[in-house]
């Protein structure tokens, strides 16, 4: 906040208008960062059609939370690949997971 403040009374000491420029942030917002890329020309347009009240920045930001979460799914999946290693009927302090699939089937 000090350092809009800041710029604010050097623009104003400058003579420049708020209104004359954009904001350098904004308030309760999350931190944006700027990219520039080229994509596949169909692919976008696949995306704009699909979802067409969204801008290519919303876009974006859909496409990098999905790759985000699908990456963390196949953590996830991977991280049970120890339990599929181990045979089903050796035992510990709750039994068996046979007995208890077997339990879980019967009921």
């Amino acid at each position: 906040m000090t350092r809009i403040i800041r710029v604010e009374r050097r623009r104003r000491d400058q003579g420049i208008r708020r209104e004359d420029v954009a904001f350098l942030c904004y308030t309760n917002a999350i931190t944006r960062v700027r990219i520039s890329t080229t994509v596949s020309d169909e692919l976008l347009g696949e995306a704009r059609a699909a979802l067409p009240g969204l801008n290519d920045a919303s876009l974006m930001d859909r496409a990098l939370a999905a790759l985000c979460a699908d990456h963390r799914a196949a953590e996830i999946d991977s991280s049970y690949d120890v339990f599929d290693a181990l045979p089903l009927d050796i035992q510990d302090e709750w039994g068996s997971l046979a007995d208890f699939l077997d339990s879980a089937g019967a009921a």
